[in-house]
């Protein structure tokens, strides 16, 4: 259907993370700015409001991939651009589950004009793309979290002036196959006074094993692991315009976004950047190991979630810190840090580090062999062959601005709350031991980076002090325990939470 890409990437000089600073210039823009990337929490509001524009501003079409949607802006937006004498088309396309909590508002959007659909699969990419000029590719959900609290990338791009032969028009004419696959294989959403039947975009079925040249900019997705096929019978009748197929290997299943993943760690020379919200691929673990034992600089930045004090074969970093361990012995730190902001993360209190994505040979100086894949994916099984996933690659010293904005980002969260000895900062780890008014809280609204023994080692003093941590699970969406009642209870902390 889509290109197969099999990533070939030019590799050259490295810089490795150690500046520890606390804060940032989030100068992003500088350099191309048809180009330009905004990091939340601390650029969440300006990035949200450029979105917000985009939609609102747009001509022609605006289309849109939400796998979450919590966000009233997003709505309002929405019918902004449906409120204008000359109104674009809006196709929206949804995973399954989001329509049931947004029937109303989705209802009157559809007899504005716009059109929704359900993704045939599970749909995790977030993007926008309107005009066939403005593209917005980001690892943020519609929500208020990835607004104000999470950690979060989004990149944009403007084609206003892009040449046909230019990367820029390159990856929007990706991306308008990227959705016109997603919307033609999806069900249509229909409501009782909708305007307009969902339509049918043109798409274009590339062969299979036919290689394709990458240019500076390149997307990759999920979708390339299926082929175009006729809808079934049922599908059909609900809107489907085509069918998707995985095409297999000679042994099993490809793999086409972790495969170019490998590939680059295999090819990096001196640093791999890792920053990640969920990683349970074993074998890019092993590729990160062996990555090291070539002398690669490896480190991974990862959520709070990510932390397991056992290895369980389905979470990679505790896999792949083991396997480290295991390789250069237990008395030197494993290349890991924890955004650390609570015992037994929940969502009512995440402050997620959200970012899916691993930069290659980093160095600030232009020309040097950067390069940088980001997107929706997680890695993981389920985003491979389950989601509509992506990840764009950039490899052009065109765009050190972005990698520098990544740098940055990922050199923010491995030293966030740290002191000037690179220690966290006492105050932070206290918060987590100390009972006040007899309450202990399960979570903490400032994170923290910790290595892995750094959290080890405060997880084995909470659970001396306080012996009943081993309940924290079961009350992992309180707020507090109160050690004197042994009770949970919620953000007022007065009124008692129940175990669930």
């Amino acid at each position: 259907m889509q290109k197969i890409l099999f990533v070939a990437l030019l590799l050259s000089l490295s810089y490795s993370c150690s500046s520890h600073k606390s804060e940032r210039t989030l100068a992003s823009s500088f350099g191309n700015s048809n180009v330009e990337a905004y990091m939340s929490p601390q650029q969440g509001k300006e990035a949200f409001s450029k979105m917000y524009n985009i939609i609102r501003d747009a001509k022609t079409d605006v289309n849109v991939t939400v796998y979450s949607w919590s966000d009233s802006g997003f709505s309002k937006a929405l019918h902004a651009a449906l409120d204008k004498k000359n109104p674009p088309k809006v196709r929206v396309v949804m995973r399954k589950s989001v329509f049931k909590k947004h029937l109303d508002d989705i209802a009157k959007l559809e007899a504005k004009g716009a059109m929704f659909k359900k993704a045939k699969i599970q749909l995790h990419e977030k993007f926008i793309l309107a005009d066939s000029t403005y593209l917005v590719n980001s690892s943020a959900n519609m929500s208020g979290g990835a607004k104000i609290r999470y950690s979060e990338n989004f990149v944009f791009f403007n084609a206003e002036d892009a040449e046909r032969n230019s990367d820029l028009y390159s990856i929007i004419r990706d991306f308008k196959q990227e959705f016109a696959i997603i919307w033609n294989s999806a069900h249509d959403h229909i409501t009782e006074k909708e305007k307009y039947v969902a339509d049918v975009l043109n798409h274009k079925e590339k062969k299979a094993n036919k290689m394709t040249a990458l240019k500076n900019l390149s997307l990759i997705s999920s979708s390339m692991n299926y082929k175009v096929t006729s809808p079934s019978k049922r599908d059909f009748k609900k809107g489907s315009i085509i069918g998707l197929k995985r095409i297999p290997n000679k042994t099993n299943q490809i793999w086409m976004v972790k495969d170019s993943i490998i590939k680059a760690i295999g090819m990096a020379k001196h640093s791999i950047h890792l920053n990640i919200n969920h990683f349970n691929l074993k074998e890019i673990s092993d590729a990160l190991i062996a990555a090291t034992k070539r002398g690669v600089d490896v480190k991974l930045a990862v959520d709070s979630q990510e932390y397991k004090t056992r290895t369980n074969g389905k979470e990679m970093t505790p896999q792949f810190v083991e396997d480290w361990y295991k390789e250069y012995g237990t008395k030197n730190e494993a290349p890991v840090r924890i955004k650390f902001y609570s015992f037994v993360p929940h969502f009512s209190s995440w402050s997620l580090n959200h970012h899916k994505y691993i930069m290659i040979d980093y160095n600030p100086k232009p020309g040097n062999g950067t390069f940088l894949l980001t997107g929706s994916y997680n890695y993981s099984k389920t985003a491979e062959h389950s989601k509509f996933d992506n990840q764009v690659l950039f490899r052009s010293s065109e765009y050190q601005h972005i990698y520098n904005a990544f740098f940055e980002e990922f050199d923010y969260l491995w030293s966030q709350g740290r002191d000037e000895r690179d220690k966290p900062k006492t105050r932070l780890i206290n918060y987590f031991k100390t009972v006040k008014n007899d309450l202990l809280p399960l979570h903490s609204s400032k994170p923290v980076a910790l290595s892995w023994k750094e959290a080890t080692k405060l997880k084995a003093e909470i659970s001396k002090s306080f012996p009943q941590s081993r309940t924290f699970y079961k009350f992992k969406h309180c707020q507090f325990y109160n050690v004197k009642k042994d009770v949970y209870l919620n953000r007022d902390a007065k009124s008692e939470c129940v175990a669930k």
